[in-house]
Order: structure tokens, then sequence, then C-alpha cells
């Protein structure tokens, strides 16, 4: 899919008045824009002055909403295409905190201005392998708002609906288990080659990953002879980089804070406050992840001493886990209760890191099938800047 020349400047603070202290970045703005208010009617014109068109809201979000959108063909836009448009208010921006209906604020560092950035550094000016991250468009702003254009997933469907719709036909003895052992491995292959490239290509943590902020597509459930059978163009694009951080180290520690209602799937040092490792939650992350995909259910209900599961995964104690929480009966070997072990390890200097995951024997048949590609993207006189990986990626086949 081609994309048009993002209007972004990376040279210049964004020169409105805000009072934050965000990335340098340098967004086109409306200068004629008159209302001071977010009014349906005022966002319509600011999306048709820079060559979209309003087609309806997607869904809210903690500073504003998601849009959707179609590109009018101009000098700029050559097609017409629909697109994201995440919205965010400039005050709530400016003060760090979302509001609820009720009027209550809580406090958070999501920064639509740091998105923007890192987006574009990790899709515009380098090239994730197999695209499985959403496409950077553009950004610009009105006199109230930020806004972020990103590529458009059409399917609309989330990892968490596409597990659950998964382990439904496991239950009605459609889907084989083995089927979906196949699935859950390939894409969390898709998944440790994205973060592998964030963390050592990119610097980056995106540290808000979850089953809601990865996208499905191609993956189709089709009824053949009385069985469910998964298309196997199934693939992944990972969204919303609100929280996302630079980190140029492993350990560097990191306080970016996290909303108060998201804390549950967050690694126990961000759950208890602390100052953390932003790489090392993102791998937290990624164990839960494979976790709900497996077995269809969170290792635990709440992150204290009262929740046994818990504190048995606190103290290492995985196997007691799954003996209760595998509502589906799904085959548990050896080569994924280590890898699960390695990713929800509570003591960061214990839990693993992408280059372990990478090389994890769970991934053993993945990775060398491609390690000649992993150790050119690795060298240092090989940056990934090309669109050759990413066709590479794109071509990797589920076992």
């Amino acid at each position: 899919m081609s994309l048009e020349t993002p209007r972004i400047n990376l040279n210049y603070n964004e020169s409105d008045n805000s009072s934050s202290s965000g990335p340098k970045l340098s967004l086109p703005s409306l200068h004629d824009a008159t209302s001071p208010v977010s009014s349906p009617n005022a966002i319509d014109n600011v999306l048709n002055q820079f060559g979209y068109r309003y087609l309806g809201k997607i869904t809210d979000t903690i500073q504003g909403e998601l849009i959707l959108a179609e590109t009018v063909i101009s000098e700029h836009h050559k097609a017409v295409r629909q697109v994201a448009i995440k919205r965010t208010s400039k005050d709530l921006y400016a003060n760090k905190i979302m509001r609820e209906d009720d009027g209550t604020n809580f406090v958070l560092d999501e920064d639509i201005l740091q998105e923007s950035l890192l987006l574009y550094k990790s899709t515009i000016t380098n090239k994730c392998p197999g695209g499985y991250l959403c496409q950077f468009i553009e950004c610009f702003h009105s006199e109230t708002d930020y806004y972020l254009a990103m590529e458009y997933i059409s399917s609309r469907t989330t990892l968490r609906e596409f597990v659950q719709k998964g382990h439904q036909y496991i239950m009605q003895g459609m889907l084989e288990k083995k089927e979906w052992v196949r699935i859950v491995k390939f894409i969390t292959w898709q998944l440790v080659v994205t973060l592998h490239y964030l963390h050592n290509t990119m610097n980056i943590a995106h540290l808000d990953l979850s089953m809601d902020n990865i996208m499905v597509r191609g993956g189709e459930f089709v009824l053949k002879d009385n069985q469910i059978k998964i298309e196997r163009s199934v693939n992944i694009k990972i969204i919303d980089f609100g929280l996302a951080t630079s980190v140029e180290q492993e350990d560097d520690c990191c306080i970016v804070q996290h909303p108060a209602f998201s804390l549950t799937e967050k690694c126990p040092q961000i759950f208890n406050d602390e100052v953390y490792s932003a790489k090392k939650a993102d791998i937290w992350s990624l164990g839960l992840i494979i976790f709900q995909m497996m077995f269809n259910c969170i290792p635990y209900k709440k992150q204290t001493d009262t929740d046994s599961r818990y504190g048995w995964l606190a103290r290492g104690k995985l196997v007691e886990v799954l003996r209760r929480e595998n509502p589906s009966t799904m085959p548990v070997t050896v080569k994924l209760v280590a890898f699960l072990k390695d990713t929800l390890a509570f003591n960061e200097k214990k839990r693993a890191n992408i280059a372990d995951v990478l090389r994890h024997g769970y991934l053993q048949s993945y990775y060398q099938r491609y390690k000649a590609d992993f150790e050119r993207m690795t060298s240092p006189k090989n940056k990934v800047e090309d669109k050759e990986q990413e066709s590479r990626g794109k071509d990797s086949r589920m076992e």
C-alpha cells in the first residue's frame, strides 16, 4: 500500500500555545480556526481542510476519540482510502489527565506527540519486518486538538475477539486444538519479531501491549467438512503507541504513568508504582498475551497476596496456575511452560529480554528458519531501512 508523503517536520518544536514539553515536532496547523470548542462541526471542518472526509466515530479514547475518515483526492492524497484518525484534546494533553463522565480526573502520561514521532520513525523512516505495526500517515492540529492519521485496519477484529472466537469453536469441538496451537505460535512469532524490531533496532518500548491493542487480519474461521479451519494468511497489526517511550539502555529506568484501569495487565513493578525497565515491562505483557491466547484466561484475577494464583506466579510455580486455569484443556508442553516462566518472571533481572525470547526453544523452528535475516538486521552495517525486510517478514509461513 503506497502512502502519501507525511506532513510532518521533525526539526522544530510544535509551535502552538501548549505548555507541554513534548518531543521536537512541527505540525501543520489551521491559521483560520476560530472555534475554541471541539464540536462535531468544528472537527468535520478541520478534517476537510486537511483533505479528509469524516465518516464516523470508531470509539472513544482516554483523551478524545478515534475517528473513521476517508481521504479526498487532492495534490496530497492521490487516491480515496479509509484512515483512522486519533483526536486528542489539547487541554487534557497539556494537563496530562483523562476525564471520566462523572468529572473525575486521572493522571496519565499518554502523549500523542511522542506517539506521532515514534510511529513515524518506526514505520516511515524505518521498516518493521512483516509490516506488523500500524502505519503512520500524518499528524496535524487545530486550535483545540491534535490529530494523528494512521492506517485503518478494516477487519476491526482485536486479538481478544479472535481468541474468544477460537476457543468457542474449540469448546464446541469444531476446531482442533492442534490447529489452534499452531496459530498461537505463529501469532507469537509475529509479536516477537515486532518487539525485537522495536527494542533492538528502534530502542522503543511500547508499554501498552494488550489483547485490545493488537488487531488481527486475514484470520477467517472457515467451515469445511464440519470442521473449522483458520486461514493461513492470519497476521497482526500492533496499534496505540500513546504510552510508548524511547529506551536507550536495557536497564534504563522508566516512570511512565499508566491509566489506573489498566494496571492489572501490567507487570508487578508498574502495578506497585515502582521504577521499572520499559523493555522488560513489554516482555511481561507478551507473556500475558501468550497465556491468554493459549488458555483463554489470565493467570490471575488481581495482583494481591489474597489471589492464590498470583502468589503461585510470584513464586515461579506456573504449573500450579496451569492446573487450575485451563478451561479448554489445551495441551501444555515443556517448552511452552518454560517460555511463560521466562516472560512472566516477577524479578525483572530474571525476566527474559527480547533476544532471549527470539531464540527461545518454544520458537526454535521459526528462529532457525529466519536466523540469517535477524543476523543481517542486527549487524551494525545493516539497519532496517528498506522494504526488502518487510517483504521477507510477510513471506513467513506458518508451520
